[in-house]
């Protein structure tokens, strides 16, 4: 899919230097193409104008203003009109004359840049330098950006350089925005806390930063004051350019790649915006956030993790942005495990359904068959994470074998080597059907580990025995919910039997 405005051309915007006359003229293109739109002749209250002018000419002294504060001022700057405040407000917010978000009024979003500067600066550490080498008594005259990260930072003290100058390394490093460092960054120093709260909901929500501390579900929160830190997409690498994992890596990791297919995602078009959002949402996963431990630069366009599960087991996963063999740009998913596999699926489709509706992915599952390598290319009325987390392993569906070439059907468990690691042994007449599913469906959100539960009381069906002789042969852990009823069950049993 082919983006382009209506005039057919490609604007570049000086962005740094320049007169102005490029961002000028992509101005006005924009402005020509707004008016084309049918409901641009629409009327208005006549008051609203009267808002709108009234909030611009104001002097508000700060970026931020609680909206009872700006109402209030406004509603006396309007006398002798009767004006719906609040929704004027709303309605210039949509336009970008102001932005309203949650209970606070921002009358002049330009002035949002000012504190989007320090976060996205190419290289704050060296503008740390620039200001001490600008306050030495021979120092020629410097850039002034170096200004815009921390300014008077020559002027604090050596201890509270030194704090200042990890934090900003981790600004660098780990794309993570900490609440001290606020204190001191250019824009945010001069700012309360709340308003600060304030215009970290407005970055939120503009993603360009997400909570560090919601977990499984980072950057949909609205509310920016609720984390002591961010992390900053912003700062996030988009250049396809992950390079292939190495083999022996996962080796390490119970030969998952003879055992785990390899998930790709192609956009229908390139947003720079939809990979760092993907790794910043698995960055916050609080499930693991413990035993996490990257083995990547951000940088790489590639992130590589090891989870510590538990004292036993690790798991390995690695997410790519890369470009495939038809110059198109991929998200490449792979984990050790299947219950891995279906929480990053899960999160690839949930940020891209939720940040970026109406944006199409072509999916396809590479893994290796009986009869070798195939790949399994899902149309747009499945969807994988929903494959994958409905557990739907009987489903049947066309595969292509790449050598030779043909095209076979197969079950969506051959495919995933569905085999579950964890086994629960339970009765059907006793009371662990209460609390079994609720049990089952935690350990597998928090484990990513599949677990073999009866549901369908499969013990009246005839290959109930080899099904669950499988069972309980691929498990790692077997899990009894003990009781007279499983004493007194022969399957159950068998099955504690074949455990031991």
């Amino acid at each position: 899919v082919t983006m382009e405005l209506a005039d057919g051309r490609v604007h570049c915007v000086e962005c740094v230097g320049g007169d102005g006359t490029s961002a000028a003229e992509l101005r006005q293109v924009l402005v020509e193409c707004a008016r084309a739109l049918p409901f641009m002749r629409e009327s208005i209250p006549k008051g609203y104008t009267t808002v709108k002018d009234a909030c611009l000419a104001h002097e508000w002294g700060r970026v931020a203003v609680p909206m009872e504060e700006a109402v209030e001022v406004l509603r006396g700057q309007c006398e002798g009109q009767t004006v719906d405040v609040h929704g004027a407000l709303g309605f210039w917010s949509l336009l970008g004359f102001m932005l309203v978000h949650d209970d606070w009024l921002l009358p002049r979003p330009t002035d949002m840049i000012d504190l989007v500067r320090p976060l996205v600066h190419h290289d704050p550490l060296a503008a740390l330098d620039k200001t001490l080498a600008r306050a030495r008594p021979s120092a020629a005259a410097q850039d002034a950006s170096a200004d815009w990260v921390v300014p008077g930072f020559a002027k604090l003290g050596r201890d509270e350089q030194a704090g200042v100058r990890r934090m900003v390394e981790r600004l660098v490093h780990d794309k993570v925005l900490c609440e001290e460092l606020q204190a001191h960054l250019r824009g945010w120093k001069d700012a309360s806390k709340p308003e600060r709260d304030a215009l970290l909901g407005v970055l939120v929500q503009f993603g360009l930063v997400v909570s560090h501390d919601v977990g499984g579900e980072a950057g949909r929160s609205g509310a920016g004051g609720d984390a002591r830190e961010w992390l900053c997409t912003c700062r996030m690498d988009s250049t396809p350019g992950g390079a292939p994992w190495d083999k022996s890596e996962w080796q390490k990791f119970a030969g998952a790649t003879e055992m785990v297919p390899v998930v790709t995602y192609t956009p229908e078009y390139v947003t720079s915006a939809l990979f760092p959002h993907i790794l910043a949402s698995q960055m916050s996963n609080g499930e693991y956030k413990a035993g996490y431990r990257r083995r990547t630069e951000l940088e790489s366009g590639m992130l590589s993790v090891e989870i510590k599960a538990t004292a036993e087991r690790h798991e390995f996963f690695q997410l790519a942005l890369t470009k495939g063999a038809d110059g198109a740009t991929q998200i490449v998913v792979a984990a050790s495990s299947v219950g891995l596999l279906r929480s990053l699926c899960a999160c690839v489709e949930r940020v891209a359904s939720w940040r970026f509706p109406g944006l199409s992915l072509a999916v396809q599952v590479h893994f290796s068959g009986a009869d070798g390598a195939c790949v399994w290319r899902i149309g747009a009325d499945m969807t994988l994470g929903r494959i994958l987390a409905s557990k739907d392993w009987d489903r049947s569906v066309r595969v292509e074998l790449l050598e030779p070439r043909e095209t076979v059907s197969m079950k969506t468990r051959e495919i995933f080597m569905a085999a579950p690691g964890i086994f629960f042994s339970h009765s059907w007449k006793d009371r662990s059907i209460q609390v079994g599913p609720f049990i089952r469906d935690q350990i597998e959100m928090r484990m990513r580990e599949l677990v073999w539960y009866d549901e369908q009381m499969m013990s009246t069906e005839d290959q109930f025995q080899s099904r669950m002789a499988e069972g309980v042969k691929n498990a790692w852990v077997v899990c009894v919910f003990f009781s007279r009823e499983v004493l007194a069950s022969g399957n159950c049993l068998r099955e504690i039997c074949m455990a031991r």
